[in-house]
This record gives C-alpha cells, sequence and structure tokens, in this order.
C-alpha cells in the first residue's frame, strides 16, 4: 500500500513543476520569434539606409513573404537544434546558406506574381548582409547565454536513479559524468535481496524533496523482477520513468526511449499532461481564472460581507492541502464554520462535514450548498497551485488515511488539484460514508488524467456550472 511523506518534508525547495519542454527549447522558441523580428527590422534598417523614408508597400510584401518561407525553411535546416547551436563554426555555414535560400525563394515568388512588385537592387544588397549580421549576433548570443546555463546546471535534465549492484553503481556514475546536460539528483541502492517495498519511503522522500524529470531504474539483470513492483510504486508520481538496462529488457514494456548521455532509457511510464499541453492548461487555467474574478468580484464582495456580519472570524479559511506531486499548498475558501469551530490546518483527524452539521453558519450552509465557498480557490488557479479542473485536493489527514487503504490513491497527485473535477461532476461530492465511495473517487480521477483534454475540462466545468446550485450531496 501507498504512504504520504510528511508534508514538512515533501516540499520542493527548488523547481517546483515540472519543465514541460526539453532543455533548451526556451532558446529555440526565443530565436524563432527573434528570427522573424529581425527580417522584419533589417527590412526596414536597410530601407533607411538605402532610400530614407517609409518602407514602400511592394517591399514590404517581399518582407513577409521572406519572413513566412523563414519560418518553413530555418527549422528544416537545422538552425533551432540546441546541440547545434553551440557549435557555431559549423552553425553560421547553415545559416548563410538557409538565409540565401530563403530570400531567393521569396524573390521568386514576388517575381512570379508581379515583376514589377521586384524591390530595388541597392536595398536587396543592404538588406542580405545586415540581415546576415543580426541573425548571426542573436545566434552568438544564444549560444553564449546556452553555455552558461548548461555550467550552471539549468538546462541540465534532472535524473533519479534507482539501482542494484555494480550496474546501477554504475549507470549512476555514467550519468553524473553528463554534468553539462544530466544532472543525477539522487542515488537510491535497491539489494536484491530486499523488495521494492522496502526502500517505499525512501523512494518517496527522493521524488518529493527534488526536482525530477526522469527516473531511471537501473538494475541488474539478477534484479528485474523488482521492475514491475517499482512501476507500480512509480505510477503515483508525475514523472517519466524509464529502463537503463545492461542488457535489452525485452521483458519490460516499453513506449519508447530517451538518450541519457551515452545511455538509453526504455520509457516504461510517461508524465500526465506533458509538454504543450501543460503550457495549454495552465494558459487556459490562468485565463479563466482571472476573467471570472473581475465578473465576480461584486459577488465575491457580497458573500465577504455576509460572513463578517453573521459570525466572528476571519472571512476567507486556509487549510492546507496535497497538490501537485504530494507537495503542500494553502487552498482558500471562504469560512462556512464558526471560527472557533473549524478544523485546525494541521490536524491529526478532519471530520467530514454532516447534514445539519451544527459546525456550519447559516451563511455557510448556503454557500457550501451552492459551492460559492470554493470561489476563493480561483485565486490558488492564479498562483499556480491549482486547475480549474483536477482531482479535488483533501485534507492531509485524509490522504495520509485512504493511501494505506487504497492502491493508486497517490497516483491522483501527478496533475494539479481542481476547483471541481470529473469525479464531483459524477456525484462523487460530500460525505464519505464507506470506503467504497472514496475509491469510486479515486477511479474517476485516475480516468481524468488518464484521458485529459481541454475539451474534457469544458465539458466539466460546464456540468458543474448545471449542477452546483442542484446538487443535493454538497451542505
Amino acid at each position: 500500500m501507498s504512504a504520504v511523506s510528511p508534508v514538512h518534508r515533501g516540499v520542493i525547495t527548488t523547481r517546483r513543476w515540472p519543465r514541460v519542454l526539453k532543455p533548451g527549447h526556451g532558446v529555440e522558441i526565443g530565436l524563432r520569434v527573434t528570427d522573424i523580428l529581425v527580417l522584419i527590422l533589417g527590412g526596414h534598417l536597410a530601407h533607411t539606409a538605402t532610400a530614407g523614408g517609409a518602407l514602400p508597400a511592394g517591399t514590404g510584401v517581399c518582407v513577409m513573404a521572406t519572413a513566412l518561407l523563414a519560418l518553413v525553411l530555418f527549422p528544416a535546416a537545422g538552425l533551432y537544434q540546441p546541440r547545434r547551436l553551440m557549435r557555431l563554426a559549423e552553425q553560421m555555414p547553415r545559416l548563410g546558406a538557409a538565409w540565401v535560400t530563403v530570400l531567393a525563394g521569396a524573390l521568386l515568388a514576388v517575381f512570379l506574381v508581379d515583376p514589377l512588385a521586384l524591390p530595388p537592387r541597392e536595398w536587396l544588397v543592404v538588406w542580405l548582409g545586415l540581415t546576415f549580421f543580426l541573425l548571426a549576433g542573436s545566434r552568438i548570443a544564444a549560444a553564449a547565454w546556452m553555455e552558461r546555463a548548461r555550467r550552471r546546471g539549468l538546462l541540465a535534465w534532472h535524473v533519479a536513479v534507482v539501482g542494484s549492484g555494480p550496474w546501477g553503481r554504475e549507470a549512476a556514475r555514467r550519468l553524473e559524468h553528463e554534468r553539462r546536460d544530466i544532472r543525477v539528483v539522487g542515488y537510491l541502492d535497491l539489494p536484491g535481496a530486499r523488495a521494492a517495498a522496502d526502500v517505499e519511503v525512501g523512494l518517496r522522500q527522493l521524488l518529493t524533496t527534488q526536482s525530477v524529470d526522469h527516473v531511471a531504474i537501473a538494475l541488474d539483470p539478477a534484479d528485474l523482477d523488482h521492475v514491475p513492483e517499482l512501476l507500480d510504486l512509480l505510477r503515483d508520481f508525475p514523472f517519466e520513468v524509464g529502463v537503463l538496462p545492461a542488457m535489452s529488457p525485452a521483458t519490460v514494456p516499453t513506449l519508447g526511449h530517451r538518450r541519457l548521455g551515452d545511455l538509453t532509457s526504455f520509457t516504461c511510464l510517461q508524465k500526465p499532461i506533458d509538454g504543450w499541453a501543460w503550457l495549454g492548461k495552465s494558459a487556459f487555467d490562468r485565463l479563466v481564472a482571472a476573467t471570472a474574478l473581475i465578473f465576480l468580484l461584486p459577488l465575491l464582495g457580497l458573500i465577504a460581507a455576509a460572513i463578517k456580519l453573521t459570525s466572528p472570524g476571519p472571512i476567507l479559511f486556509k487549510q492546507k492541502r496535497l497538490g501537485f506531486n504530494q507537495q503542500p499548498v494553502d487552498v482558500f475558501k471562504f469560512r462556512s464554520m464558526y471560527s472557533d469551530r473549524c478544523d485546525r490546518h494541521n490536524a491529526p483527524e478532519v471530520q467530514h462535514a454532516t447534514r445539519n452539521d451544527p459546525r456550519v453558519t447559516p451563511v455557510g450552509r448556503f454557500i457550501r450548498r451552492t459551492s460559492l465557498d470554493e470561489l476563493p480557490q480561483l485565486l490558488n488557479v492564479l498562483r499556480g497551485d491549482m486547475s480549474l479542473v483536477g482531482p479535488r485536493p483533501h485534507a492531509v489527514a485524509h490522504d495520509e488515511y485512504y493511501a494505506t487503504l487504497i492502491d493508486g490513491y497517490l497516483g491522483r497527485h501527478r496533475a494539479k488539484p481542481g476547483i471541481t473535477g470529473w469525479a464531483q461532476v459524477n456525484g462523487c461530492r460530500g460525505e464519505i460514508h464507506t470506503i467504497e465511495d472514496m475509491r469510486r473517487r479515486i477511479e474517476l480521477d485516475l480516468f481524468y488524467i488518464d484521458n485529459w483534454s481541454l475539451w474534457f475540462d469544458f465539458r466539466i466545468l460546464v456540468r458543474t456550472a448545471l449542477i452546483c446550485f442542484r446538487d443535493q450531496q454538497a451542505y
């Protein structure tokens, strides 16, 4: 069974969220944008130097055609690959050839459409040389920044190694040797005489206190029987998991592979909601949360005034919950209970609210029934602690209790917690009566994580809006 790492030990002090793009891809995106701006700027500067005044419409069409063509041909020429960016001696001839090809292609397109729209020869010569100078300068700056970032470990892929025997130690040593591209953030030894469960506490401690991108399993051939146990345990975490085999992993199901230095890691588990999907979901969450806060400001003010005028105590109630990767977050709600009867944030036991609960104030009863007490969690969404849609965060005491009873319970922390979720719109709200009630919630939460899409989020938000005023299980 699973176990929750104590909250005071489960805080990542460096990078809290996963790296959703590969190291160096931020530089690639920045260069793509910079190249287009440089082409346009170079055209204006060339015209200022040769003729002065505003750029003529015909010449502007040539500039825009060149920029559009560069969007296709520059990537095809390999001008944005991080490793090639570091090799300027190779990059510059490639850049020159690509720039001449793009310009020639744009001029050919303009000639075929309207030969009279071709720009002046003097402008073309100045634009060709000036733009190449600017493009080369941007790459020299990018290479210098990447070199400095590599020395500081900012572009390193963070790897945690679970190993055994001579091969485990050798794999960790070889990965550590690739200091600029890979940083080994921890090594956990799994001796052949012990089961995977024997190192569960140490593994959870490592993965909840370090910024991890990839978990590499490097077991001696005699210990490969432990791989299924380790994979079952690692399903609770939002990390890519791979096997570094001393021999071919014919008995291990693989989803692909990744190069880690001079080793090949065969991927067995993948991150949920990764890469551009993570960025898209985060942007959607923050945009909708900011818009909702603006439009709901009068309603929020009325609720706050009602709470303050009808019972003593603070307007907002803050409680510690476990969020993404079991990291503690402070979740905000409108206070719906009398302040002297609220559960303490660090209480070892937290009582579920029940029907006609005497702890709930009259105003609190209304806002709980209509889910208006959850609106301050829009602030959590803006902070990045929560999403609009995701597994609902439970009290830490409940996490610690149910994690020991339900296999896969902690897998719900592979995604950010949400204000609403797939479980909530399928009737799983309110009081937990049996272990099967909680098991049903976990099944729905895990289904959401494994099948996420923006359209799925939109459907859940619409269903939430339709049921929040008529859900009889919220009290």
